[in-house]
């Protein structure tokens, strides 16, 4: 067992929260304690030495969830008491070791068995008697603890206010006469059941209509709207205030007002709606091609060197080339008459000139010509060796020199 040790003095289980309705489960116990998940939806409570004390259930078991292990007491003369103002009062207590758990939600007898047996220790022939309400008289330890049952009116049950605050104390002979039910009483939730106390008040802004009504789109098919609580709550309260079936919900469905959504679907090749987009498909590379293989290449033509990666854009012949404007002096850009746009034969200084004067007419901006479409190379001629001629043979020395050289030894002499 575990006994809470920071809880006032009077306390008991179920007491400090307050009630909800949740989908599939119905009403469920919603405790403001920082600690008060495990021991409100598993195991059992009981009383020892005048403390309230939590035994979970049998180990190695997988234990399974339920929204308030409670026991629900009442009648007709108790709702209707002085006590709640003839406004209808709700009471219950914390059910006890080995007291069977009816859920008022649809489950069956597989489901039923299962979720006793993982909270508390009983035997499959108990949770089958009670139900199938084989059983007369159900005693429950915790009904006459004291302190034990807890009261409040329907007002307070069905719009999740502090039960803590609310509550209210019931006579001896109320007590008495209350009778013990194993499943929720028939109370039809309210739109604060499932929203909570705090979802209204002067403190709460809601968007305007305009905004809940405008068409979203959406790029994947969104989960279908929910069905209008008006329509769920006349479906519970027709079932004596029991949860709806998950198959009765679906068959509701088609009472669900369209989604104002529109899916959009990129068509192929279609050109993005968003700069970004836009952006993204310029900036992003295009498939390399590579060069041919050398056996494919024509004879003589060198391998490509450099990776192909885009085609070289040709502009129509009746559109004007993209120009970027020179924030140079016209000196310097040549437009004094003289120098190489000048001597230009095919119109440099006048392009110039445009660029310049943007305040012109568009008819006195000359085009220039296309450019020519790309062709290859042609092919490189073989290549030849120069060979060096021949050394010549050394020339006999002609007579003059001969004479010469003869007379100047005869001197010498």
């Amino acid at each position: 067992m575990w006994t809470p040790n920071a809880v006032a003095v009077g306390w008991a289980p179920y007491r400090v929260g307050h009630w909800l309705w949740m989908w599939p489960w119905g009403w469920t116990w919603v405790d403001a304690a920082p600690w008060g998940f495990a021991p409100f939806h598993y195991g059992r409570w009981t009383t020892f030495g005048g403390r309230w004390s939590w035994v979970p259930g049998p180990r190695r078991e997988h234990a399974v969830y339920a929204p308030a292990l409670v026991a629900w007491a009442g009648n007709a003369q108790f709702s209707a008491s002085a006590s709640f103002n003839g406004a209808g009062g709700v009471a219950w207590f914390p059910l006890g070791p080995h007291e069977v758990y009816v859920p008022a939600y649809p489950a069956s007898q597989t489901y039923v068995r299962n979720i006793n047996l993982s909270n508390t220790t009983v035997s499959s022939a108990s949770v089958t008697n009670v139900y199938n309400h084989a059983v007369a008289n159900l005693r429950y330890v915790n009904r006459n603890a004291p302190g034990a049952i807890t009261a409040v009116s329907q007002m307070t049950f069905t719009t999740a206010q502090s039960v803590s605050r609310n509550a209210v104390r019931l006579s001896a002979d109320e007590l008495a006469a209350a009778t013990v039910s194993a499943t929720t009483p028939p109370i039809t939730p309210e739109k604060q059941s499932l929203l909570g106390a705090g979802a209204s008040g002067p403190g709460i802004r809601r968007p305007p209509p305009v905004l809940q009504n405008r068409v979203v789109r959406a790029r994947t098919p969104p989960a279908p709207s929910p069905v209008p609580f008006a329509l769920l709550q006349d479906a519970i309260r027709a079932n004596a205030g029991r949860p709806l079936a998950s198959s009765e919900v679906t068959a509701m469905q088609i009472l669900a007002p369209a989604a104002h959504v529109r899916v959009w679907a990129h068509a192929a090749g279609a050109e993005p709606r968003t700069g970004m987009a836009r952006a993204a498909q310029r900036l992003s590379p295009a498939t390399p091609v590579r060069s041919a293989p050398t056996s494919l290449r024509p004879p003589g033509q060198a391998p490509a060197s450099v990776l192909h990666t885009q085609a070289p854009v040709q502009l129509p012949p009746n559109e004007p080339r993209p120009m970027v404007r020179s924030d140079r002096p016209p000196a310097a850009t040549g437009q004094s008459g003289s120098g190489a746009n000048a001597a230009r034969p095919d119109g440099g200084a006048a392009e110039q000139d445009s660029v310049r004067r943007v305040d012109r007419p568009a008819a006195a901006i000359k085009t220039a010509p296309a450019p020519p479409a790309y062709t290859p190379p042609p092919p490189a001629p073989p290549e030849t060796v120069e060979r060096a001629p021949p050394p010549r043979p050394p020339m006999p020395k002609p007579a003059v020199h001969a004479e010469r050289s003869g007379s100047s030894e005869r001197q010498g002499k």
